[in-house]
């Protein structure tokens, strides 16, 4: 009789350490599944949508931003995308030298056409920025400075930035779009694709 109390006792005990172990796989599984769902950025590898952040989709294995969506570049857009323009990802015809924007890759827009930036290839001075001093030997060559660049009072920045801790910043006064904060003048942010005062 002791033996058979004893042997239900043990088998009690090891149901209990199963149900146990159990759980705890459980709620170890689950936090993994909230560490690797909605988390993971543009261009990192997944396996299904769910994965990556919100706004994304998974396409050939690579969280990507889709047409309309959120973007910096134009590698965090699906392949129908032609371009990252003001931080969405787009699929229209893409404008050259002169053209109005949105502009084929490697121009800016600048006075409301594409160019060519400082440091661009070009044939021709008016190929360039407005912020251009000449086109010198095919690129065209830099008078004043752009977004981020060094700057101080004897190396001022183009037109529409402001010198902001020794780096080029878009200004609140400028008509210049922005991205995010981080391009706006100090205690300014980026609303609506202009720097404001905050």
């Amino acid at each position: 009789m002791i033996f058979w109390i004893f042997f239900i006792l043990i088998i009690f005990v090891i149901i209990i350490v199963i149900i146990f172990i159990l759980i705890k796989y459980s709620e170890i599984n689950d936090g993994l599944n909230l560490l690797t769902t909605n988390n993971l950025p543009a261009r990192s590898e997944c396996k299904s949508t769910s994965e990556c952040q919100s706004g994304l989709i998974c396409t050939n294995n690579v969280c990507l931003a889709p047409v309309g969506g959120d973007c910096s570049l134009v590698q965090d857009c699906v392949m129908e995308a032609t371009a990252c323009y003001r931080c969405k990802c787009i699929d229209i015809p893409l404008s050259g030298i002169g053209g109005l924007p949105p502009c084929e890759d490697g121009l800016v827009v600048d006075s409301g056409k594409c160019l060519v930036p400082i440091g661009g290839v070009c044939t021709q001075r008016s190929d360039c920025v407005d912020s251009a001093g000449s086109c010198s030997n095919g690129i065209c060559t830099d008078v004043k400075r752009g977004l981020n660049s060094r700057c101080n009072a004897s190396h001022p920045c183009d037109p529409g930035y402001i010198c902001d801790d020794y780096r080029c910043k878009i200004s609140t006064l400028s008509f210049i779009p922005c991205c995010d904060d981080s391009q706006c003048e100090s205690n300014s942010e980026c609303i609506n694709d202009r720097c404001n005062l905050s």
